[in-house]
């Protein structure tokens, strides 16, 4: 078995509400939905857009959108963290 090239920051999190400015510059917000329902999610991974492309779509997610979550940390100097805006 693999292991992941990814790692999930963090799960079905409202986007708009999230401080980019605290994420990392490899960090992407991918949305997909529910196989049942057809509730859209949004996910902030880190990694490469393939990786997270290839991750989900092995695990049967519909994936709707892939983007740049808008990240200015350096990945080398420091962590990603979901930090909602005031």
């Amino acid at each position: 078995m693999s292991k992941s090239k990814i790692k999930v920051i963090g799960e079905d999190v409202n986007f708009a509400s999230v401080d980019p400015k605290y994420l990392t510059n490899d960090c992407y917000g991918i949305t997909y939905s529910e196989e049942e329902g057809g509730r859209e999610i949004t996910d902030i991974v880190k990694g490469r857009r393939v990786d997270v492309f290839d991750e989900y779509y092995d695990l049967g997610m519909k994936i709707k959108r892939i983007f740049m979550a808008g990240g200015r940390r350096n990945p080398k100097n420091s962590d990603p963290e979901i930090v909602i805006k005031q």
